[in-house]
C-alpha cells in the first residue's frame, strides 16, 4: 500500500540499530503517532532481552511519549526466549523502570496474542504490580 512506503522508507533510513537497543520512527498511517523498533535478540545471543524493553522506554520517555505498547519481542518461533522465563524478566525490568519513571508514562500495555503469553502474563503480572 502506498501508505507503507513512508514508513518503510523512514525504516530504510535507520542504518544501524544495534541488538537490544531502540530507535524511533514516525507511524504515519497507523493508529499510533510513533513507532518505536527495537532489534530483538535470539535466545543463542547473550544480550540480555530486558534491554529492548528498557531501551524502548527510555526512548519513549526522552520523546515525552505517555503510552507505549510492547508485543512479546523474542519469544517464540525462531527467537527461542521461552515464555514464563521472559515474562517475569521483562516485567521485572519494566517495574524497576517504573520505580523511577512512574509519573511520566499513563499506560504500558502488553499485547498478547498467543494462549500461553495470555496465561503467563497473568499468572506473572500480580507479582511485580499488584492491586
Amino acid at each position: 500500500m502506498l501508505q507503507d512506503k513512508y514508513l518503510r522508507n523512514e525504516c530504510d533510513s535507520i542504518k544501524v540499530c544495534p541488538l537490544g537497543e531502540a530507535r524511533i520512527t514516525g507511524g504515519y498511517f497507523l493508529p499510533a503517532k510513533y513507532v518505536i523498533h527495537t532489534n530483538a535478540p535470539t535466545i543463542e545471543v547473550p544480550d540480555p532481552i530486558e534491554n529492548s524493553y528498557v531501551n524502548s522506554l527510555r526512548l519513549a520517555l526522552e520523546n515525552n511519549i505517555k503510552t507505549i505498547a510492547f508485543p512479546c519481542i523474542s519469544t517464540g518461533g525462531t527467537y527461542g526466549y521461552p515464555h514464563k522465563e521472559t515474562a517475569h524478566r521483562v516485567l521485572k525490568s519494566v517495574r524497576r523502570f517504573l520505580d523511577i519513571y512512574h509519573s511520566r508514562f499513563e499506560l504500558i500495555v502488553f499485547c498478547l496474542t498467543e494462549a500461553e503469553e495470555k496465561k503467563t502474563y497473568k499468572e506473572a503480572l500480580p507479582r511485580y504490580f499488584p492491586l
